[in-house]
């Protein structure tokens, strides 16, 4: 199956779900194979901004797949990124996840974490809900 495929098919099987609020995709590597991150946040976001919490562990998403996260329009209030190795490029990624305004939790548990001005970007981000 094909990138563009591969997203329509994803976003029509959420457009069936308009109850679900809570989107767990552990591991998806193999999903991030198939579409970029951009295609992947777009269609999470479009064929359900009623998801409320997104569960990504293990995933090891790159700064741009950060940042489609970040620039999704969708009211996120829950997002688990844990388990994850990040790179120092991915902190103003992470940081620009603050625009989500609703974000009340945020799990970077047992993350490879950035480096120092990675965390000071994290840290010295404005976070309205957490």
């Amino acid at each position: 199956m094909d990138a563009p495929s591969a997203a329509r098919a994803l976003a029509a099987a959420l457009r069936r779900m308009p109850a679900l609020r809570v989107l767990q995709v552990p591991g998806a590597a193999e999903l991030l194979r198939m579409l970029s991150a951009g295609e992947l946040f777009r269609a999470f976001a479009a064929a359900a901004p009623h998801v409320r919490r997104l569960d990504l562990p293990h995933c090891n998403l790159d700064a741009a797949a950060l940042l489609a996260a970040a620039i999704a329009s969708w009211p996120l209030e829950e997002l688990d990124l844990s388990y994850s190795d990040l790179s120092a490029a991915a902190a103003p990624a992470l940081a620009g996840l603050s625009r989500h305004a609703r974000l009340r939790k945020f799990d970077l548990k047992r993350c490879h974490l950035l480096s120092t001005a990675g965390f000071k970007a994290l840290v010295e981000a404005v976070w309205p809900a957490l």
